[in-house]
């Protein structure tokens, strides 16, 4: 079960092997299936960079699970982890991009 994984992980390196409170677990239930997923909040700039290391780290261990991503981010997003796997998804992901929006504009 996808939830429990990602419960699992959340709770276990966010809140406890972390320390990090200020997180929190939530999901959306959608006509066929489940989105779960993982929100650090933070108010400090000097946070960004140790909330990107810990949610790459999270990253690593969350897709080697039972799970497939919902997008891939932007920048900080999740691109890199998809694209190393090469599963075909981040392919997919790009000719559809590539045919919906041929000038890159989005």
């Amino acid at each position: 079960d996808d939830i429990t994984f990602l419960y699992k992980v959340w709770k276990e390196e966010v809140i406890e092997k972390r320390g990090y409170t200020k997180a929190g677990f939530g999901g959306q239930i959608l006509p066929r299936d489940w989105l779960a997923f993982m929100v650090t909040n933070y108010r400090e700039p000097e946070e960004w960079k140790e909330l990107v290391k810990m949610a790459d780290e999270i990253d690593e261990i969350t897709l080697r699970g039972p799970v497939v991503p919902y997008g891939i981010g932007g920048r900080d997003g999740l691109r890199r982890f998809v694209a190393e796997r090469d599963t075909g998804y981040y392919r997919l992901l790009k000719t559809l991009k590539k045919t919906l929006d041929p000038k890159n504009i989005l």
